[in-house]
């Protein structure tokens, strides 16, 4: 679900720059996710459906 994630953002440009390369690193297996970047990665979640984003 995630690289469907920074896929559909890399088109859209929804999140920052920052925010699509926090994503990617989670989205490809470079970091781990925890209960905070879990948080974080459903924040980022939320902002993309909100602007047209569907699972």
């Amino acid at each position: 679900m995630m690289r469907k994630m920074v896929e559909w953002n890399t088109k859209a440009k929804i999140l920052s720059d920052k925010e699509q390369e926090y994503l990617v690193n989670f989205a490809y297996g470079l970091k781990k996710i925890n209960e905070f970047h879990e948080n974080n990665l459903k924040r980022h979640l939320k902002k993309m459906q909100e602007s047209g984003f569907e699972l």
